[in-house]
């Protein structure tokens, strides 16, 4: 005999933070990587739905990749070619916006070139 079971899951988000401003208290690595994940650790984030967080970085939108109520890990996209570089977060659910938390001044670096399998010689 077959057994089937249906399981609903229902999440809901943390309406207390509906129309409360997030705030940014560090980053995790300070710099930017285009192409990396950053770490925004701060308050006022949403859980759920993740997609109530919006991460702004040089006025590019930013994929998030997962949200806890402190803690942002945020994909950086790729930017153009500046000098410094801006976070802007707000959160946005059920029409209510809150104000933005920025940081700006941030060092974008690339990765540099991974070099494997190299010998070194002594040459006399």
């Amino acid at each position: 005999s077959l057994l089937f079971l249906k399981a609903n899951a229902f999440l809901t988000p943390d309406f207390t933070k509906i129309g409360k401003d997030p705030e940014i208290l560090s980053l995790n690595p300070p710099y930017l990587i285009p192409g990396s994940i950053i770490k925004i650790i701060g308050s006022n984030f949403f859980k759920i739905p993740i997609s109530a967080n919006k991460v702004y970085i040089n006025n590019i939108l930013a994929k998030i990749i997962s949200a806890k109520e402190n803690e942002l890990e945020v994909r950086i996209p790729r930017v153009r070619n500046t000098k410094d570089g801006e976070i802007k977060i707000f959160t946005e659910y059920l029409g209510y916006r809150s104000k933005e938390a920025t940081i700006k001044n941030l060092p974008i670096t690339f990765n540099p070139p991974n070099i494997k399998n190299t010998n070194t010689y002594l040459v006399t």
